[in-house]
């Protein structure tokens, strides 16, 4: 069974923990994607703003990737993408975090100005690695645990 006060403390201490890290973050009315108000505008790493700006019904809580927050999203999408992605943190002792969504793990790293070049799109690989890098210009964003699915409107 749902408990929403469960899932409110939940998302209070993941956006806490986030925004403690300088990355940005809004509230989304479920798993939506292409949200229809402007996030760019909204999305804080405040974290006091966040809560003063989170509706009493349940929301997904999404973080933006770029300089905006200073990091970078890269998502093994298959079982070679993971492999690759544990041997290369393994191999260069690189400390990140991560997360599980439906369609793979998520590793943040910190952003690096050299990416700028690559442009904002969400690169996938043929391994199915996606990288998303945002610009200064147009941040990108995903959606972080915990969320609601979209379907079941269950976290």
């Amino acid at each position: 069974m749902f408990n929403e006060a469960i899932y409110r403390q939940s998302t209070a201490r993941t956006a806490q923990w986030l925004c403690g890290h300088k990355i940005q973050i809004f509230a989304l009315n479920f798993a939506t994607k292409g949200a229809k108000f402007s996030w760019n505008e909204t999305c804080t790493s405040d974290f006091d703003e966040f809560m003063s700006m989170l509706p009493d019904r349940p929301v997904s809580l999404a973080m933006v990737f770029g300089p905006k927050s200073n990091v970078i999203d890269i998502e093994a999408d298959s079982a070679d993408a993971d492999a690759l992605m544990k041997y290369l943190v393994a191999e260069s002792g690189v400390k990140t975090i991560s997360y599980q969504s439906r369609s793979g793990i998520h590793r943040l790293f910190r952003w690096e100005p050299r990416f700028a070049h690559l442009g904002t799109r969400k690169m996938i690989m043929p391994i199915k690695l996606g990288v998303r890098l945002g610009t200064a210009e147009k941040a990108l964003y995903s959606i972080c645990p915990p969320s609601i699915h979209e379907e079941t409107r269950q976290p």
